[in-house]
């Protein structure tokens, strides 16, 4: 049974400013383990995410989610949002 993820033939932006690379990342217990040009292992369940920009979640600093942010939820994470700040206004 696979204990690791591997997320093969992506274009990763790493959210440092730095450019963008191909390569892949390896995940163990929702823990990035290993960045960069990886052969798959015997341990690795694969997604290939080639034409895909994988990058960590990206944070909305001015939003209206605090008036309904249950329902509106699904538009964020579609968007790669995954952290809201609510109650700025």
């Amino acid at each position: 049974m696979p204990r690791t993820l591997l997320i093969k033939n992506a274009t990763i932006i790493n959210g440092t400013g730095s450019n963008r690379i191909m390569g892949s990342v390896r995940i163990e217990s929702n823990i990035i383990i290993d960045i960069g040009e990886l052969k798959t292992l015997k341990t690795d369940s694969v997604i290939n995410a080639e034409g895909l920009i994988l990058s960590p979640g990206f944070i909305d600093t001015h939003s209206h989610h605090d008036w309904d942010s249950l329902r509106t939820k699904e538009s964020a994470i579609s968007q790669g949002i995954t952290t809201v700040i609510i109650g700025q206004d």
